[in-house]
């Protein structure tokens, strides 16, 4: 296999780049190769910005993976902040991030005002398509981990089944 240098930059996709890099065990080196391809001079970052984006979604889903928190929220806000200009803030694109920031904010026990959005978002998005579905299920597991986080198991529990069907609450 040739070595990533060798390659030509625009022939090179970053995300699979990392994904192979994670799959074979190498986190660090998958997180090196996302970040080499952000801070390359050779690319157009202002051409790229929907790439650039994904790649700062990928730093951060690897970032929460290591439990390195502050890093992957920092990567997580990046993307949030181009996908909510780029799609809106209320797109599927920008609510997928915001679970991705909220799950992390559920560890450093910010409940309440999350649970209020999440709540919130399952009562704008009705689970029509299969990205609506999926984020329905996601934001129904985070609920019910605040829940249980707070110990209202009980609450949680009507949240964890609608996670499993994607069943509207």
């Amino acid at each position: 296999m040739q070595d990533l240098e060798e390659e030509n930059i625009s022939e090179v996709d970053p995300i699979k780049q990392a994904e192979k890099l994670e799959f074979e065990g190498n986190i660090n080196a998958a997180v090196n190769s996302l970040l080499a391809y952000l801070k390359n001079p050779e690319i157009d970052q202002d051409k790229f910005q929907i790439q650039r984006s994904n790649v700062q979604l990928s730093l951060g889903k690897l970032y929460f993976k290591m439990t390195q928190f502050k890093e992957a929220l920092s990567y997580f806000q990046a993307a949030l902040q181009f996908n909510s200009n780029f799609f809106g803030e209320q797109s599927i694109e920008a609510v997928l991030v915001k679970l991705n920031i909220i799950e992390i904010e559920i560890r450093f026990a910010k409940y309440d005002q999350n649970l209020k959005i999440l709540k919130n978002l399952l009562s704008q998005f009705t689970g029509h398509s299969s990205q609506e579905k999926q984020l329905r299920s996601h934001a129904c597991r985070l609920i019910a981990q605040i829940y249980h986080s707070k110990g209202q198991l009980f609450k949680g529990i009507d949240y964890v089944n609608d996670a499993k069907i994607g069943r509207a609450h």
